[in-house]
């Protein structure tokens, strides 16, 4: 959650700066908030949703996923904890499961899919004819592509990055699921 200012006065900015943190950390009816963010996701999945598998960004339990969950907590948080908001969504989601807003272990899987999926899509975005079809690849493109993004891996086969971004795409789906389809504040 951020604001980009490219050019202005330093007091403006600062002022601006001010005003946008006062907007984020205001008090919210959560059920209200739940609503508009579940509208917000079904306008966004109308527009831009895909099955298809190696859509990183729009795939239920990518990228976009994990920012509405991110943003979601932050502003229903931002209240009590006024170091929730930042423009990284991987440290938003550090500083949720700092305060407790989100589980250790929810956080983790959120942090490692977004990294996971933002690396995959920057990658074919770089080298690869969309939309990506693994049948039509060559085999050094998928190999190319499981070698940089899984770094730290022992086996870094492009079917083993297949099974890493299925189990993950699924794992925050399902935290999806608990953070917006339950209501209910997700802690394990």
């Amino acid at each position: 959650i951020s604001s980009r200012v490219f050019s202005m006065e330093k007091k403006l900015k600062e002022k601006l700066d001010k005003s946008v943190k006062n907007i984020i950390s205001g008090k919210r009816d959560p059920a209200k908030l739940r609503q508009d963010v579940l509208e917000m996701r079904q306008k966004v999945d109308k527009q831009f949703g895909s099955k298809d598998y190696w859509n990183m960004k729009y795939r239920r339990g990518g990228m976009v996923d994990t920012l509405f969950i991110a943003h979601y907590l932050t502003l229903r948080h931002a209240s009590r904890y006024k170091s929730l908001p930042h423009a990284d969504v991987t440290v938003c989601l550090e500083n949720l499961v700092k305060k407790k807003v989100l589980s250790k272990t929810a956080g983790q899987t959120l942090i490692k899919n977004y990294n996971l999926a933002h690396s995959v899509q920057s990658f074919l975005r770089l080298a690869a004819e969309l939309p990506f079809d693994p049948c039509k690849a060559s085999t050094g493109l998928k190999t190319a592509l499981a070698l940089s993004v899984l770094k730290g891996e022992k086996d870094k086969s492009f079917k083993r990055l297949e099974m890493q971004l299925n189990k993950l795409m699924k794992e925050s789906f399902k935290i999806y699921g608990k953070v917006f389809l339950n209501g209910k504040r997700f802690i394990s």
